[in-house]
């Protein structure tokens, strides 16, 4: 039975993202793998196929809504992946873009790279470390949807962005905004776009956010 992609879809189109044949057969893929990957590594829980699109790959590409550059050749770094959330989705978008997973966990790591395998994605290096044991250049973009909470978030990832010029991409509440706001200035950061989902989660209330920071020269605070 096929899986309905319309919330991608829709999403997508409401935003000029890009959408074609080749994204919606790889992101019908990545959610069957997802499944049935899931049944023995437990990547994600118990969900429905429904709830895989909306809640898991639809909130992956709310970040492609944001004020960044993503056309074209860029480096997109994911901390704490997990089973590829949100950089395989946003990679599966912007196929053009090189993508570094980060996961110290060995089965999620196993799934990664069976996924990027079988949905035939290029360019993207899966690293089973933590973070603070890599030696990293530094990336374009930086995202991550539940390593660290939100203000040590900004702080990591302000190490490891370009400056200037690279976005932090934070997925959060609205009322962390503030405390964000607040510590931006002193990380090199600005705060340039807020994104909110355009879609409802299963209890019906949802308050996140995704916050695009820009990174600043070091001495521009």
């Amino acid at each position: 039975m096929p899986i309905d992609l319309t919330p991608l879809r829709s999403f997508c189109q409401e935003h000029d993202l890009p959408w074609d044949d080749e994204r919606a057969d790889r992101f019908e893929r990545y959610v069957e793998l997802l499944q049935k990957f899931n049944r023995a590594m437990n990547l994600i829980g118990p969900m429905s196929t429904e709830d895989v699109v909306r809640e898991l790959i639809l909130d992956s590409i709310i970040p492609a809504s944001c004020d960044v550059s993503w056309e074209g050749s860029f480096s997109l770094l994911d901390i704490g992946t997990g089973a590829g959330l949100p950089g395989i989705p946003l990679k599966i978008l912007f196929p053009e873009c090189t993508l570094t997973l980060v996961e110290p966990r060995r089965k999620r790591v196993t799934f990664l790279g069976i996924a990027t395998k079988r949905l035939d994605l290029e360019d993207v290096s899966v690293h089973e470390e933590r973070i603070e044991d890599l030696d990293l250049t530094p990336h374009d973009v930086l995202i991550s949807k539940a390593f660290q909470p939100p203000p040590q978030w900004i702080e990591t990832a302000s190490r490891l962005v370009k400056q200037p010029g690279g976005h932090v991409l934070c997925m959060t509440r609205r009322g962390e905004l503030p405390i964000l706001e607040e510590m931006a200035p002193r990380l090199s950061l600005e705060l340039v776009d807020v994104k909110a989902p355009s879609h409802a989660t299963r209890d019906g209330v949802d308050d996140r956010i995704v916050a695009s920071f820009r990174a600043l020269a070091p001495t521009d605070h």
